[in-house]
């Protein structure tokens, strides 16, 4: 499921770079919504949720932060570094999520989930601080 997982994240990484070169961030956010839920919809009549106020305020949350926010500043950076180093930066969400769940949630962090942390944290700003390459774009192009 993982190696799946991946080869997925990377073939929709490169899919969304060569994208990005003919649309807008908004336009790749709204349709990747649209196939999304066009896709998810069918699944909500096979499960038929319980519709509670937490049933209903999650996915709402989630939507908003990931699905909107994050994929905004994903497809946006998508076009100012190489997709080699916004997948390499994306690995600082993992950390972003252990971070507030023991913050929030006070999730138990043990050494190995520290050291981890801290090469992820290390290889991101490796890739933020020291990318050269003249063909990146920098302009301040909107998402």
């Amino acid at each position: 499921a993982g190696l799946g997982s991946a080869f997925g994240f990377a073939i929709s990484t490169m899919i969304v770079a060569k994208a990005r070169e003919f649309y807008e961030t908004k336009e790749i956010i709204f349709h990747n919504t649209l196939v999304g839920f066009l896709i998810g919809l069918p699944l909500s009549f096979y499960l038929k949720p319980q519709l509670t106020f937490v049933n209903i305020l999650y996915p709402i949350a989630v939507g908003i932060l990931a699905g909107t926010i994050g994929a905004m500043l994903f497809v946006h950076y998508l076009g100012k570094l190489t997709a080699a180093s916004v997948s390499v930066i994306t690995y600082v969400e993992p950390l972003t999520a252990v971070t507030l769940g023991y913050f929030i949630l006070a999730e138990p962090l043990t050494l190995n989930i520290v050291a981890g942390g801290a090469l992820i944290f290390l290889g991101a700003a490796i890739i933020v601080l020291f990318n050269k390459n003249p063909n990146i774009d920098t302009s301040s192009k909107t998402p």
